[in-house]
């Protein structure tokens, strides 16, 4: 028994897969040579894809290295107190940076939505 594309799928009749090739091939089906400029189309891109990303290197960029401050075992309630007045004015000020930072980048960006036009929600 033989299906509508010309295959011969039965075990007794089992044929090369070139002359099940032939046979779809040979026959007249109109839409062969779309599905042959198809699969050749999708083949050439995944290719050019592949040959593109080949010669794109991509940058090293070193892992962040963060060191974790380590506090001896009977420390005091003084001895914390301290290292807070140490290190809270240097907290502050990186939180003010960043605030900085944060409002910078959101002012360029409304100035880019305003040239733009966009309506932005303040």
């Amino acid at each position: 028994m033989r299906n509508p594309l010309g295959f011969n799928r039965s075990p007794e009749h089992d044929t090369p897969f070139w002359e099940d090739v032939r046979a779809v091939w040979s026959s007249e089906q109109p839409y062969r040579w779309h599905v042959l400029g198809l699969a050749v189309a999708v083949t050439g891109f995944l290719t050019w894809l592949l040959i593109v990303s080949g010669t794109h290197r991509i940058q090293y960029v070193p892992p962040e290295v963060i060191y974790v401050k380590t506090y001896p075992k009977g420390r005091t309630r003084e001895d914390v107190i301290r290292q807070q007045a140490i290190d809270g004015p240097r907290e502050i000020a990186e939180a003010k940076a960043a605030r900085a930072e944060r409002e910078e980048h959101m002012r360029q960006a409304r100035e880019l939505a305003d040239t733009l036009g966009i309506d932005v929600d303040d």
